[in-house]
């Protein structure tokens, strides 16, 4: 291997390490993996209430790991077809709110290598998704299922299933950050039309007669028209399949997938990939590289966080302490200051209200019994006291020098909790 030809490898997966970096810290990621494996396992029906995930002439299909594979694909690919584009562009967008795009755009990495990174970062994050699907799917076999786990079985047939849903969304997504026109809505309507578009594959090959695989199989992007050929192939033409969550005769045994992937198929599916990443090379073409006249910089947009909204909801509030000012400068010596103190401390920190609500919910609660009210009043307590310990450890910090913040934050914590101790020894005793 040359020079050149090492030094752009490195340079290349470098860039691939940073990317899929940049993309799985996002908060964003665990949300899709929380609505993924939810979905994912919603979607197969119990089989005690009477429903099967793959029905065919009234006979259930075995959850084993190939069926279950089989029957969340799917639905996997539905969700990754619509979501999947969303979820991985926007990184010129970035680059240029951020700074790094004059940065990028002048260094001597080619546009093959930076987009081809951009391309192979997108493929890494959704096939980590895929990965907690996956997972999914091998605990539900286990509570749910029939024989062994197999993880190369659920792993390659969702890897087949969506390598080409994946691929389509990374290359149109990078195609759409790589041209100026498309970095808006004109991405969008050009991606949602791709997508959709390749659905007119699938009444062509469910009308078919013949179960062979044809040309069309390698526009079936979302993988469905492929599904229902092969299974045509399997089960004959006479046979009745529904997937989805269909009733099936419990009288009858279920049925045992055991084989599914043939190599006219696996070839087919790859093909397919291939097709989906043409985007990619138009990409390529039409790539502004950041160049002035092309794009503009973008300001950095301003981050509004949970703890902005929160203050703002609480500010008005705060004006009921406003009296204990007057009262502080009424009162001489060290009774003004204590009052000040407390004041301030409950300006700084109006999520003490919080926790006086909850606190005052206790009364109602213990006059009508009630203890739904009660949970509901710790609740509350319970919300307040953690958003206000986490506000408190920056506010620590900055109310003294800096070398003892530690030791400023250690005393409140033993403080806190002595004082959580003595307060239910003296409250119990009073009552």
């Amino acid at each position: 291997m040359s020079a050149i030809a090492s030094t752009t490898l490195h340079a290349l997966l470098a860039l691939v390490q940073n990317e899929v970096r940049v993309r799985t810290r996002r908060i964003s990621t665990l949300v899709c993996i929380g609505v993924v494996v939810l979905l994912t396992w919603s979607v197969v029906a119990d089989p005690a209430t009477g429903r099967a995930m793959i029905v065919i002439n009234k006979q259930m299909v075995a959850y084993n790991s190939l069926a279950l594979a089989l029957g969340t694909s799917g639905m996997a690919t539905f969700i990754f077809g619509l979501l999947g584009f969303y979820l991985v562009r926007g990184r010129t967008r970035e680059d240029l709110q951020y700074g790094l795009g004059a940065v990028l755009g002048a260094t001597p990495i080619s546009n093959t290598t930076l987009l081809l990174s951009r391309w192979l970062g997108a493929m890494a994050y959704l096939l980590a998704l895929l990965v907690a699907i996956a997972l999914t799917m091998m605990v539900l076999q286990v509570v749910r299922g029939f024989g062994g786990v197999e993880p190369l079985t659920i792993l390659g047939t969702y890897f087949l299933f969506l390598l080409p849903t994946f691929s389509l969304a990374a290359s149109v997504a990078v195609l759409c950050d790589a041209h100026p026109k498309l970095m808006g809505k004109g991405g969008d309507v050009l991606y949602l039309g791709l997508w959709m578009g390749q659905f007119g594959v699938l009444p062509g090959e469910i009308m078919r007669r013949t179960p062979d695989l044809s040309f069309a199989s390698l526009l079936d992007v979302s993988g469905l028209a492929t599904l229902i050929v092969r299974l045509r192939q399997m089960l004959g033409e006479s046979s009745g399949f529904s997937i989805g969550g269909s009733q099936f005769d419990p009288k009858l045994a279920p049925i045992v997938l055991d084989h599914f992937w043939s190599m006219e198929l696996i070839g087919a599916r790859i093909a397919c990939a291939l097709l989906a990443m043409l985007p990619l090379v138009f990409a390529i073409v039409v790539f502004h590289r950041y160049a002035p006249d092309r794009v503009k910089p973008m300001a950095r947009a301003r981050k509004v966080g949970v703890w902005v909204w929160v203050n703002r909801a609480l500010q008005p509030v705060t004006a009921t302490i406003a009296p204990l000012y007057r009262v502080a400068l009424a009162l001489p010596g060290w009774a003004g200051q204590l009052v000040a103190q407390i004041a301030l401390t409950l300006s700084s920190n109006p999520l003490l209200f919080v926790m006086a609500i909850g606190a005052i919910l206790f009364v109602p609660a213990a006059q009508a019994r009630d203890f739904n009210l009660f949970l509901i009043g710790l609740f509350i307590i319970g919300t307040g006291l953690a958003l206000l310990q986490t506000a408190s450890n920056p506010y620590a910090t900055i109310i003294g020098p800096k070398e003892s913040a530690a030791m400023r934050i250690s005393i409140m914590g033993i403080c806190n909790k002595v004082a959580g101790i003595l307060a239910g020894l003296i409250f119990g005793y009073i009552a």
